[in-house]
């Protein structure tokens, strides 16, 4: 998340992700680091700069495939509804074997047509953490794979 909603993990409530089909065995793949279906997280964060109140958010595992997307849904926080699918694919560009992150993420804000008229500022702040996302999870991966090694 942006540093701007200074948010903080409450909880975890983790279950590991069953074993990879696929590279059991294998030292890149580290089950005990998956979060499982059922796995529960709890942050808060300022909705806007400047803004005192803190909003808490927990979101469940709901769906975990090794290799391809695991979901994620709002059990409760500041939407109506919010859904998250992480996709994961392997991809091979300019002869280089990668990995292509996908985000597909269904939400309704409450308060019927009065929250529509925060959908804009929603939706920008959403593009801007998987933005976010993206530049420093390489980073995060490159140490996570000087750990492992």
């Amino acid at each position: 998340m942006p540093a701007k909603m200074r948010t903080k993990v409450d909880a975890v409530q983790w279950i590991p992700a069953p074993p990879s089909p696929i590279s059991a065995g294998s030292q890149w793949v580290a089950p005990n680091m998956a979060a499982g279906v059922g796995s529960e997280i709890t942050v808060s964060f300022s909705p806007a700069p400047y803004v005192p109140m803190r909003l808490r958010w927990v979101a469940r595992i709901t769906d975990f495939v090794w290799h391809s997307h695991f979901c994620d849904e709002q059990i409760r926080g500041p939407f109506e509804h919010f859904s998250h699918r992480h996709g994961i694919q392997s991809e091979i560009q300019s002869g280089r074997v990668g990995t292509l992150l996908t985000d597909e993420i269904e939400y309704a804000l409450p308060f019927g047509s009065i929250g529509q008229l925060w959908d804009a500022a929603v939706r920008r702040q959403l593009k801007q953490t998987i933005a976010l996302r993206q530049e420093k999870l390489p980073r995060i991966l490159d140490a996570l794979v000087r750990q492992m090694t």
